[in-house]
């Protein structure tokens, strides 16, 4: 039996619930042992699948990562490897701040005035499973974020 992505994403966070604990798998930043959380380059979004770069125009969502606590997002449809720009102390971007249980993430992110994006998901190796809500629109659905790791991102600020 192939499960859908959907479903895939909810069995992975039930699993993750039913972990020993979050000592066993990972570990908040700055915590002994390496963090599940990528901070090297960029998390992209194929909203089901993640897109290869270059294969597809986009835009595609992007999150990054920051060892402090923030998260900050944009979608673009730029590659991973032209993100230079994304920053954060630009605040024209959507930010928020990312907890880590175990291997279950969660963040709302927000611009300005606008209402918040939430996030919660799951970290799993070099994806995210997301179920995103946008306060915005109204949208909610299942997305699968891929690593790439870039040379632009140096070791953020703590």
């Amino acid at each position: 039996m192939r499960l859908s992505t959907a479903s895939a994403a909810i069995l992975a966070c039930l699993l993750a619930l039913a972990a020993p604990s979050a000592a066993q798998t990972a570990r908040p930043a700055g915590a002994e042992g390496e963090h599940l959380l990528r901070y090297d380059g960029v998390y992209q979004s194929g909203h089901s699948e993640p897109r290869v770069p270059g294969t597809e125009f986009g835009p595609w969502s992007y999150l990054r990562f920051y060892p402090n606590g923030t998260v900050v997002t944009v979608a673009t449809s730029g590659r991973p490897e032209d993100l230079g720009w994304l920053k954060i102390t630009d605040e024209s971007y959507f930010s928020g701040r990312w907890a880590l249980q175990g291997n279950v993430l969660s963040f709302s992110v927000r611009g300005g005035n606008d209402p918040a994006i939430d996030y919660v998901g799951t970290v799993v190796g070099d994806r995210l499973y997301l179920h995103v809500r946008s306060h915005i629109n109204g949208y909610q659905g299942d997305e699968v974020y891929l690593f790439f790791p870039t040379a632009w991102a140096a070791p953020a600020p703590e």
